[in-house]
């Protein structure tokens, strides 16, 4: 009760809020960098997802369909044909953090109807960079020491995107599942985490 309580009467205060105070800054971020410099990174799909998020609570259709617009251009761009990302060869935490917020933006818009926010391109990334960091050859006559695999395993919604493409779609994702075996239970940084608690079965 008291939780419903208070979301009654602060979200009306809230929303006004945010859309004067953040979403300018938001919507700034992602059409300075992809408009201006047709560059993405980590930063363009985490602010992407909290941007829809937020559009989501406050029940906008124009700034849902604004971030829809955005994500595709987003993972256009971000992500290669091949599964690699603009990140790939920075290190393994920023890639991961983007990673994240592409698999939990399409994860939000797949429970808005979206029926094709997950693609085959995301679904290369995700099996890729799993591969990888779970210690299997590095594709494309890449080393390790080039991906900058540091000391630890950056929650990246591995589990969203697992329980997705098998559960939803049928498609196996067998580096997702070997990296699983090292990182399960997932714990939580940044915007993600507890996804084992979540979507694991």
């Amino acid at each position: 009760t008291t939780t419903t309580t208070t979301t009654t009467t602060t979200l009306p205060q809230f929303v006004p809020w945010a859309r004067r105070v953040l979403l300018p800054h938001l919507r700034g971020e992602t059409e300075q960098h992809g408009l201006n410099w047709g560059y993405f990174s980590h930063w363009h799909t985490t602010i992407t997802e909290a941007h829809l998020q937020l559009a989501l609570v406050a029940d906008d259709v124009k700034e849902a369909n604004w971030c829809i617009v955005q994500y595709q251009q987003i993972l256009s761009s971000y992500v290669k044909d091949n599964g690699f990302t603009g990140e790939s060869l920075r290190d393994s935490d920023c890639c991961s953090f983007g990673l994240a917020g592409l698999i939990q933006t399409a994860e939000l818009l797949t429970h808005q109807g979206i029926a094709d926010a997950y693609t085959t391109k995301l679904f290369r990334a995700v099996e890729l960079h799993a591969a990888v960091y779970a210690g299997k050859r590095v594709p494309f006559g890449y080393t390790k020491e080039q991906f900058t695999i540091l000391n630890w395993l950056q929650p990246a919604a591995w589990e969203i995107a697992l329980n997705h493409y098998e559960k939803r779609a049928g498609i196996a994702m067998p580096n997702v599942r070997m990296l699983l075996k090292q990182a399960r239970p997932c714990g939580f940084s940044k915007h993600c985490g507890f996804d084992t608690l979540t979507h694991a079965s």
